[in-house]
């Protein structure tokens, strides 16, 4: 039997030198970075956890805001290279099993990560297991109901094409494909573990993308991005 998540740590460690893929550090007014500090309590003094953290942008980010940040990634390697830079307090783990006790967090982030988990309901039920009561977990990741900004098409579409033409994260035959989530379903599993859920449509403002932000503006369930605030 196969070991997907070794074989999913194996790739992430193949790509790990691509910088775009995984910045170090996050602009100011990133939409996702900005949909977390809406999501949560002023971050001064608060321990959060950073879920796949990949070079540690969103650890950065958070520590900058007065966060204690411990950030946790899979890949050995990119956890080598968030430590190298500093700024909070790095480790190699991975989100099915958090080597941390349980309520250890104020909260939880976890930015387009359990797209690569191949068991999501065991991933959601560790950051729920680490997080305080009345903490929150922000949850973001993309959307199966969504349209592709750049293609205006179907993005589930898209998604399957760029795959079989070897021009995704995984290559063509590989033993995983990433998961993307129907919101409200998504919303449903993460209710089984915390006592709330909101799901919040993203705007997209990446600058190769903006000019069709009127699409996510109008329409907001069309959005690639979506965040899940779940409140323990």
């Amino acid at each position: 039997m196969i070991n997907l998540e070794s074989r999913i740590r194996e790739r992430f460690d193949e790509v790990s030198g691509d910088w775009d893929t995984f910045p170090a550090h996050i602009e100011p007014d990133d939409f996702e970075w900005l949909a977390i500090k809406r999501a949560l309590p002023p971050l001064a003094g608060m321990k959060v956890l950073d879920v796949g953290c990949g070079r540690g942008r969103f650890s950065r980010a958070l520590t900058s805001e007065g966060a204690w940040v411990v950030g946790v990634d899979l890949s050995y390697r990119l956890t080598c290279a968030a430590a190298q830079l500093g700024d909070a307090d790095f480790l190699q783990g991975s989100i099915t099993l958090l080597p941390f006790a349980a309520e250890s967090f104020d909260a939880v982030v976890c930015v387009e990560v359990l797209e690569h988990v191949p068991n999501v309901p065991l991933a959601l039920a560790e950051m729920a297991r680490v997080l305080c009561r009345g903490g929150k977990a922000v949850i973001i990741d993309k959307s199966l109901c969504s349209l592709h900004p750049r293609f205006l098409l179907p993005s589930v579409l898209v998604k399957s094409v760029m795959e079989r033409a070897n021009r995704w994260m995984y290559p063509s035959g590989f033993e995983f494909a990433e998961t993307w989530f129907v919101p409200r379903v998504l919303s449903r599993q993460l209710k089984t573990h915390f006592s709330s859920v909101e799901i919040r449509y993203l705007h997209y403002t990446y600058r190769k993308w903006r000019a069709r932000g009127w699409i996510t503006r109008l329409l907001p369930f069309l959005s690639m991005y979506v965040a899940w605030v779940a409140e323990k």
